[in-house]
């Protein structure tokens, strides 16, 4: 017993056929990262840029619907250039749940009209409508920051929530993540 545990201690994942890649900052990958600080980029929005400009192969925008609302430029070479982070929709939801004294913790579906007739039916059309605008806003800032023409990719938990109310959004993929990731395996593979 005493040799299998010494072997863990040098060995984390002793049962598996090959080790298991961590995506990190000196991950080869097939686009550049060219912000200040390339270590400081989530590996879910890198994997979210590789595979929408595997797609594109063009100026592309990821809105990933998460706990954060994460949006992530890629310019026409390839290039991740940055993202803009915004608290996710059930995130905002749930922080006004737990930060007034009155207004309950609702599902999120989307709203049946601007002006709600009772306190769910109000906070549905706030975030509902409120994140559809933040989200058609900062598309739209970063196409022009990107020069226009940019393909917009939508993944996430909650992207089928609002996705069909937004018209700046190309294609919605729930995979689009691990999809990212398959493909820099592969840049790796050896």
């Amino acid at each position: 017993m005493d040799g299998q545990v010494e072997d863990f201690k040098h060995d984390p994942f002793p049962l598996l056929p090959a080790r298991p890649g961590v995506l990190g900052p000196e991950t080869a990958l097939p686009i550049a990262v060219a912000t200040e600080n390339p270590a400081e980029v989530g590996a879910d929005l890198i994997a979210n840029a590789v595979a929408a400009y595997e797609r594109s192969r063009g100026p592309c925008i990821v809105v990933d619907f998460g706990t954060a609302l994460t949006f992530t430029a890629v310019d026409g070479g390839g290039r991740l250039l940055g993202a803009s982070i915004a608290p996710g929709l059930r995130t905002a939801g749930q922080a006004l749940a737990l930060g007034t004294a009155q207004l309950p913790d609702i599902a999120v579906s989307p709203p049946e009209r601007a002006i709600g007739h009772d306190t769910p039916s109000a906070l549905r059309s706030g975030l509902g409508i409120g994140f559809r605008g933040l989200v058609r806003e900062l598309v739209g800032q970063m196409d022009r920051e990107l020069g226009g023409g940019s393909r917009v990719y939508a993944t996430g938990g909650l992207s089928d929530a609002l996705t069909p109310e937004i018209p700046e959004i190309h294609q919605l993929d729930p995979w689009l993540t691990l999809d990212g990731l398959r493909l820099i395996a592969e840049h790796n593979a050896p």
